[in-house]
């Protein structure tokens, strides 16, 4: 049996970018993970939420923290995509819009004078009638507060971000198993893992990077604080002619004042894997539930009555794209792995043998590959090794 420096285990997006950072220092790495279901309602494993083709990538954050975060990965996108030889960025710029009387950390006096300062980010206010003549095929209640970021913020296709990641961890030579692990146990010196198929593989250290199933199978000493909430996004298909009409529309960040919905974000029309071309818009609703159990979890994105809020979310890509031609609708579900302190957990279970990176909180696609080397380095070297706080990642 083979035994290797360092297994990561979870194909998502944090994994898929730890395992790419490891396998540059030591290429003896294996990464372990299922594939996107063929058939999500017969699939009786664990399931990911990157299974769609647009998330937002900006350098302005809700926090100083998560800005930096993204400013180390969207400087690489470009590195990547070569070095791969897959695209995955698209930027267009991004607005961020706040009803009065809703407070966030993006329209923060200070956090928005750090990302000008610190992140170099190109952010101007708009007023509603400035909003309108720059970019009209957008729409906002005549009082909203409108901050515009130009590129390099924009979209990313999380799907082919994450295969980007693999590939170019196994050009520096790491190996890639498909499957799922079910059970981590001491075997002497090293830490070995069961696969839901029944095979066995041993590794000096081990990385989990397994998301909202992190607490689901036998892979921790004790379960880890994270909290699972569902999360609906609706997508609205249209022609090609009408994806190539929005096709300079930025990205969208707005925090209404609303009864049902909270945190909206929409993505201009792309395509998908069947061809087809879908505008994207998700957020917090009245319907959001945290599940706990892994029964609970496979349920959910087997085939959780997300349609519940389909007319709510229609009606919000209505109103904020007026004039938008959409042949139908459909709702998909995810989940956001939350933590107690809202930044994600990277740190050593056991030191020097057992490391965790979980708890995106929402946040984490567009900088995963700043995640995935904060993991990576931690292992390798097996103390902290960033400038960003450690206390912060505990």
């Amino acid at each position: 049996m083979t035994l290797f420096d360092t297994i990561v285990i979870g194909k998502g997006l944090i994994g898929a970018a730890a395992f790419h950072h490891l396998s540059r220092q030591t290429p003896n790495t294996l990464l372990i993970g299922p594939d996107e279901p063929a058939n999500k309602m017969t699939h009786d494993g664990v399931f990911a939420s990157h299974y769609d083709s647009g998330r937002l990538a900006h350098l302005h954050g809700k926090s100083p923290v998560w800005g930096e975060l993204f400013r180390r990965s969207i400087g690489r996108y470009r590195e990547l995509e070569k070095q791969s030889g897959i695209d995955f960025y698209t930027p267009v710029g991004e607005l961020y819009v706040v009803d009065p009387h809703v407070e966030n950390g993006y329209n923060d006096p200070k956090n928005i004078e750090h990302s000008r300062k610190h992140l170099k980010a190109e952010l101007q206010s708009l007023t509603h009638d400035e909003q309108r003549a720059l970019i009209p095929t957008l729409a906002f209640p005549d009082n909203s507060l409108i901050l515009w970021e130009k590129t390099p913020a924009g979209h990313i296709n999380p799907r082919q971000m994450l295969q980007a990641h693999v590939k170019v961890g196994q050009q520096y030579g790491g190996k890639v198993v498909t499957d799922t692990a079910v059970q981590l146990k001491y075997k002497g010196h090293h830490l070995q893992i069961t696969t839901q198929s029944g095979q066995q593989f041993e590794a000096q250290r081990v990385l989990m990077a397994t998301g909202a199933f992190t607490n689901s199978y036998d892979l921790l000493p004790e379960p880890l604080p994270l909290h699972c909430k569902t999360e609906i996004i609706v997508l609205g298909e249209v022609s090609k002619a009408e994806a190539e009409r929005l096709s300079t529309m930025p990205i969208v960040h707005y925090d209404l004042d609303s009864d049902t919905l909270e945190n909206i974000y929409m993505i201009q029309p792309v395509q998908y894997p069947n061809g087809r071309f879908y505008i994207k818009l998700g957020a917090n609703t009245v319907a959001d539930r945290f599940l706990t159990t892994l029964e609970e979890k496979q349920a959910w994105f087997q085939s959780g009555h997300s349609d519940e809020m389909l007319e709510d979310l229609k009606t919000a890509v209505l109103q904020l794209v007026p004039g938008i031609e959409v042949i139908s609708w459909h709702t998909e579900r995810c989940m956001i792995t939350r933590t107690p302190n809202k930044f994600p957990i990277i740190k050593a279970i056991i030191p020097d043998k057992l490391f965790v990176a979980v708890g995106g909180n929402g946040s984490s696609a567009s900088c995963a590959d700043a995640l995935g080397e904060m993991a990576a380095n931690l292992i390798i070297h097996n103390q902290w090794q960033d400038s960003l706080e450690e206390s912060l990642f505990q």
